[in-house]
């Protein structure tokens, strides 16, 4: 009767053990979802407000040429990231590929380094429709965020 009572509970224990597997989504890795998409920027924020030709603007999206403003990114496994030119060209000559450059994951895929970029970036939030990275730069003795939001397509 021992043996039984100790297969039950064994039993009882092992269904509720395969049980939560079967319920709990497998989650993703940041590399696997940032690679699994082409995403495009919907915003592009620095605070405090930056000095750009004497207005002071925080929205960098709002000024930047509508042409630019739907280009894709890529973030392929290898390490790189490119930037394709949108549906709106700025010039019809331009080429697919604007721009490719090493984009670094740190082995916890918290932070991403671009080489274009001075420091870290560190990934606020990421799923499989948005993902939010903001970094820290200096300029004139004063201290910058810079926030980019990006949507996959």
């Amino acid at each position: 009767m021992k043996m039984l009572n100790v297969l039950l509970i064994a039993s009882i224990v092992a269904m509720i053990a395969c049980g939560k597997d079967k319920n709990e989504p497998s989650k993703k890795s940041n590399r696997d979802i940032m690679s699994s998409h082409s995403w495009r920027i919907t915003a592009f924020t620095v605070n405090p407000p930056m000095n750009k030709n004497g207005v002071l603007v925080s929205d960098f999206l709002a000024i930047q040429q509508v042409c630019s403003q739907d280009d894709l990114f890529i973030f392929p496994t290898d390490s790189t990231y490119t930037e394709l030119a949108g549906a709106t060209k700025c010039n019809p000559t331009d080429p697919d590929t604007l721009h490719t450059s090493p984009c670094i994951l740190s082995k916890d895929e918290k932070q991403v380094t671009i080489e274009d970029y001075p420091n870290p970036l560190l990934i606020k939030s990421i799923d499989d429709k948005k993902m939010i990275w903001e970094g820290n730069f200096s300029k004139n003795a004063i201290d910058y965020t810079v926030t980019y939001t990006y949507e996959s397509k």
